[in-house]
């Protein structure tokens, strides 16, 4: 499994296991996107209906964050 991420901040020992990149990518070619960040206001509704197009048909979403985060309504 090739293991991804995009982050603010970039940890050295992260990177020796996973690759940093945009979330644009992220959301373009993953399988499975794992959310562990914490809801702070700017990131109201992370995931949206834009950012729900640009994903692969059958990508599993897994929030282990705030629901704030995901636009569920789309």
């Amino acid at each position: 499994m090739r293991v991804q991420l995009c982050s603010l901040e970039k940890d050295a020992e992260l990177a020796k296991i996973a690759e940093y990149i945009s979330f644009d990518d992220l959301l373009k070619t993953s399988d499975v996107i794992s959310l562990h960040i914490p809801y702070d206001g700017e990131n109201y509704h992370l995931l949206s209906e834009k950012q729900f197009e640009m994903m692969k048909d059958g990508v599993y979403i897994i929030n282990t964050a705030r629901g704030e985060l995901i636009d569920d309504i789309v």
